[in-house]
């Protein structure tokens, strides 16, 4: 059973990369700590990664993106705008975390694999691209005072690639 639902994920990306743009060879599927799950990676056109995660045990796919840190002076207006995104925006799929060994805000959707065909993957793949690289640029634009444009949709999706 476990076979299967690996072969399913695997083919779920393939054919989601595939109605994007890009292409994922079966070796770029990799094993992390736990030997029942398997995890790859796309690269984003705005230097972000997507990690992208099958546990097998609760049967989910979880799609992770590193924004950067938390700003270290002020940042509270950063974290009342994270928080009211978890609670307001509207694919409630997509949820704001700190990760607590650095600060570093990390942006999860996370689906059943039994909800995700190609079609609903490339989907959320590209939602959760768009909405981490909006939020990573206005969060770099709050850090900085140049002022610093978001790239358009299209070329997000058609400079998505395997990173590895």
């Amino acid at each position: 059973m476990e076979r299967e639902r690996h072969s399913q994920f695997v083919d779920v990306i393939r054919a989601a990369a595939v109605m994007i743009g890009t292409e994922v060879p079966i070796e770029d599927f990799k094993e992390p700590d736990a030997p029942d799950d398997l995890r790859c990676q796309f690269q984003l056109a705005s230097g972000l990664s997507i990690e992208v995660d099958f546990d097998s045990e609760a049967d989910l796919v979880s799609l992770r993106v590193s924004l950067g840190c938390l700003p270290s002076s002020d940042n509270s207006f950063i974290v009342k705008l994270l928080l009211k995104a978890n609670l307001f925006h509207k694919d409630h799929n997509n949820i704001f975390a700190l990760s607590p060994e650095n600060d570093e805000i990390i942006l999860l959707s996370s689906a059943p694999l039994d909800r995700l065909d190609p079609e609903r993957m490339a989907e959320r793949i590209v939602s959760v691209a768009e909405f981490a690289s909006s939020w990573s640029l206005f969060i770099a634009k709050y850090n900085s005072s140049a002022p610093i444009e978001a790239p358009a949709a299209t070329e997000l999706i058609s400079e998505f690639r395997i990173w590895s």
